[in-house]
């Protein structure tokens, strides 16, 4: 009897699950896509927008309701069926792509949440290649001095040895119904320019060619230029022209023999904190070098990252094993919180041209 009773409890109690179970999967909301993927092949930039659309259908037993669709970029918008969906019925995402300043081939992800049981999150992808638009003259001189368009007006030397030359060449092109003549006045020795041609016709195009001579720069690190452009143009008839180079050392020539007998810099430290401070203060702290190789160590340059920091140093040529000290001050006037400044020591030991300094400190 007693294993009668059991036998009924298990039944009921699998009966229980049973029932617990289809009611919970009696009716469903399923999602079918007839694709998961749009292509829209080669598309032109010029065109503007176009649209790509996806098509689904519940096949589920109960009503299906797209609850959000999010593309993955802001170059694509969409839209979708936001009404709920019986059984059987059918639905749509409609992705829509901006090729403007995208050219190339593309692929985005468009996640889709409904209240599907089975497949809650779907993701779509859209897919193409942009061809771009044909450029304009506004697109090949994006720059404006007066009537003389250009194409940059700042030209970067980037890292260049104090033993090199560098050109690089700027076009330009007269939007006058004037001829505009070219010259260069007062160029330094490091610089060459010349215009080709020296007389820019209305609509003719042109070169500015730029060579740059690191040699005769006599500087070292992170340098600004700039050279003047004069111009009969009746607008701004004086234009500008800024440069930037970063002059390095070129150690390429020195033989291993040269080199076993290199200078090496050394610091006592590198990094100086101040501690906490009133804001306003004038801290003071000195770091000592030393040459620590055979040959002569020199200084070249001393380069703080901040006009707040005055410095002087008691010896820029070092001989073996010498020493110098570089004291600085700096003025933490309107500078408050964490603070973090440098000081570039330019030398030439060749393992290690650049040495950076560190102060540190907080103010309040």
């Amino acid at each position: 009897m007693l294993l009668k009773t059991n036998t009924i409890k298990k039944i009921s109690l699998l009966l229980s699950f049973i029932i617990i179970y289809l009611s919970k999967y009696a009716y469903s909301q399923e999602i079918h896509f007839s694709s998961l993927e749009y292509d829209y092949g080669t598309i032109k930039e010029e065109e503007g927008p176009k649209k790509g659309s996806f098509t689904f259908t519940n096949t589920g037993d109960d009503t299906l309701k797209i609850l959000t669709v999010k593309p993955s970029c802001g170059c694509t918008a969409s839209d979708y069926t936001k009404d709920p969906i019986p059984p059987g019925g059918q639905g749509f995402i409609n992705a829509i792509y901006n090729p403007t300043g995208r050219p190339g081939k593309f692929s985005k992800a468009i996640s889709v949440v409904s209240n599907s049981k089975t497949q809650p999150n779907i993701t779509l992808i859209i897919k193409g290649e942009v061809i771009p638009r044909p450029k304009s003259k506004a697109d090949l001189y994006p720059f404006s001095i007066g009537n003389l368009k250009l194409t940059k007006t700042n030209i970067s030397f980037n890292d260049i040895k104090n033993t090199q030359s560098k050109t690089d060449t700027i076009k330009v092109y007269n939007i006058s119904k004037n001829s505009i003549s070219i010259v260069f006045p007062s160029l330094p020795s490091f610089l060459k320019v010349e215009a080709q041609p020296v007389l820019l016709e209305p609509s003719q195009e042109g070169l500015i060619i730029v060579t740059y001579d690191a040699s005769k720069r006599n500087d070292w690190g992170f340098l600004l230029d700039q050279f003047t452009i004069k111009t009969n143009d009746e607008v701004e008839p004086l234009k500008y022209i800024t440069l930037n180079a970063n002059i390095t050392e070129d150690f390429s020539t020195l033989s291993n023999k040269q080199l076993q007998k290199k200078p090496i810099i050394s610091f006592d430290t590198t990094n100086f904190n101040f501690g906490t401070v009133k804001a306003g203060e004038k801290i003071q702290g000195s770091f000592i070098i030393q040459n620590k190789g055979k040959n002569k160590l020199i200084i070249r340059k001393i380069i703080p990252n901040c006009d707040c920091i005055t410095y002087n140093i008691s010896n820029t040529v070092l001989k073996k094993n010498a020493k110098s000290i570089i004291n600085f001050t700096y003025d933490t006037q309107g500078k408050p919180s964490r603070q973090h400044k440098t000081l570039a020591i330019i030398n030439n030991d060749p393992k290690n041209p650049i040495v950076v300094l560190h102060i540190q400190g907080t103010t309040e």
